[in-house]
């Protein structure tokens, strides 16, 4: 039987995550092994080039050493690997206002983001670019925990834009300038979180939205918003597919083991 090694990526609305730094196969293809934290074990079988189903066993004392055809515990939650190919220009979660009040609420921590004050004009954007709101919740979330980290503190940048030059000017939907922003370190600064809003739908409905950009799926958009140079592109989508799976009611989302 294989194995597979991995890293701890616990996260309070998960029991497990973690990607897979070795996987080394069995005599017949298949990959299959675990892995232990504080939030459960993961076990996995899967060919490789398929999709990956991790499922969280919940136990209060496995060792490292036990294998993972040893029964263990219930199966308590799933996490798929996701190619992030839905339509990105269109609202697959059911997720509303409300929920995203109460999302903005409690980012991380407890602690309710400063976004939180400029629901409305979020929600107003989201709608204007056909866009799913899930989506930009989570991105801004990787990003800078809705503003509670990084550069979405220091300089109100939520969604980590770089800067093009000395400053920029920021136009609303309408295509209005309502001010600019500013060079710091390289990074986008901006004098009000409702001045990053309207930037950061400005940036995706030039560079994200036209036909000619050829930016259909969610794993088009984020190979070019977390390149690969700079990011571990699939952990990213894995996070974003994961989140929004919580608001797809209508299960447009295809799940584990489908």
């Amino acid at each position: 039987m294989g194995s597979i090694v991995g890293d701890d990526q616990t996260n309070s609305r998960f029991p497990i995550k973690f990607k897979i730094k070795t996987a080394i196969p069995s005599t017949d293809g298949t990959l299959s092994g675990y892995i232990v934290n504080t939030g459960g074990v993961a076990q996995v079988t899967f060919n490789a080039g398929e999709q990956v189903s991790f499922v969280a066993i919940e136990a209060s004392s496995v060792k490292e050493e036990e294998t993972p055809s040893k029964s263990i515990g219930i199966v308590v939650s799933n996490w798929c690997y996701n190619d992030g190919n839905y339509n990105w220009k269109e609202q697959i979660t059911t997720m509303n206002q409300q929920q995203m009040d109460d999302f903005l609420r409690s980012v991380i921590d407890g602690k309710e983001s400063p976004l939180r004050s400029n629901i409305d004009t979020i929600m107003d954007y989201i709608n204007d670019a056909g866009m799913d709101p899930a989506f930009v919740m989570e991105l801004w979330r990787v990003e800078t925990q809705c503003g509670l980290a990084g550069n979405g503190t220091t300089d109100k940048n939520i969604g980590n834009m770089r800067a093009t030059g000395d400053s920029g000017e920021i136009k609303d939907k309408n295509g209005n300038v309502i001010g600019t922003w500013t060079n710091d370190n390289g990074w986008r600064k901006y004098d009000s979180y409702d001045a990053a809003i309207a930037d950061w739908f400005d940036n995706v409905k030039n560079n994200y939205l036209p036909p000619d950009k050829n930016i259909d799926t969610y794993s088009d958009f984020l190979n070019k918003y977390a390149p690969s140079s700079e990011n571990v592109t699939q952990d990213y989508i894995n996070m974003i597919m994961d989140f929004m799976n919580q608001y797809d009611t209508n299960n447009k989302i295809k799940n584990c083991g489908e």
